[in-house]
Formats: C-alpha cells, structure tokens, sequence
C-alpha cells in the first residue's frame, strides 16, 4: 500500500502475485485430492491376486475324495467327490491318473463340477493307481485306488 494525498493505493503488482500463489496453492491440494482417490482405488482391486490361496482352499477342504476305486466289472475308474457347502468357488477341476490330467471346467461339454454340499462320481476307462485332485491349480487329495 502507497498513501498518495491522503489516498491508500494498491500495488497491484504485489496483488497479483498473491493470488496466483493462492490458485497455484488450491490447484495444487485439488490435483492431491484426485491422485490420491485414484491411486487407493487401484490399491483396493486385487487385479493379479487370486480370489482365493492355495492354503486356503486347501485348509478348507472344499472338496474331499469320498473313494477312488476301479471298478472291474464295467472296466472304469470311479471317483466319488463330496463338495463342502463353502464359499469358496470352483473355477477348474482337475484330476491327475498316474500323471495324466483331465480338465473339468465351464468349457467342457462331458464334465460338470459338482455343486455345493453335494456328492458325484467321475469315471474314467483307463486304470491307474493313483489320483489326485486339484482346484483352482491347487493340489487338493492324493489317494490310492483300491478295488470297488
């Protein structure tokens, strides 16, 4: 401020550059504000993450080999599953016979995945000694097969 006569004058100079501090200040806080909303949406999506471990499929037991046995008189192997009333869901089922994998997902035709809290039989033609189930690319149960 300048008194000239009696007067108070301003300097606009000084002025101005105050409130383009206090623009540049609240453009500031404001560009803050936005990065930080996004940047804690992106941390809550758990993009690469599973929806479920491994440890905790595997603790839960959502699916357990009720019997495993081959059957001489229709030459099949049977494999009975008992499904828990979990939440957890079942993407992929697979069995692993002496090696051999077979798939059992949505885009198979001839496979169903059993449903909550229900039991269902698989059969398979060639024989093996051993089975093993896996969920979600998670090794469930390993068992030997017996005779039915």
């Amino acid at each position: 401020m300048i008194l000239e006569g009696g007067h108070v004058k301003m300097n606009k100079k000084a002025l101005s550059n105050i409130v383009a501090n206090v623009l540049m200040i609240i453009l500031i806080v404001v560009a803050m504000g936005i990065l930080a909303a996004n940047i804690f949406e992106i941390i809550k999506m758990p993009a690469l993450s599973p929806e479920n471990s491994c440890i905790q499929i595997q603790l839960d037991k959502i699916v357990k080999i009720e019997r495993a046995c081959y059957n001489q008189g229709t030459g099949n192997l049977e494999i009975t599953l008992e499904r828990k009333r979990s939440e957890i869901s079942v993407n992929e089922l697979k069995f692993i016979l002496d090696g051999n994998s077979w798939n059992c997902n949505s885009n198979c035709e001839n496979c169903e995945i059993l449903s909550k809290g229900k039991t269902k039989t698989y059969y398979f033609s060639p024989n093996a000694k051993e089975v093993a189930i896996v969920i979600n690319g998670c090794l469930i149960e390993t068992r030997d097969v017996e005779r039915c």
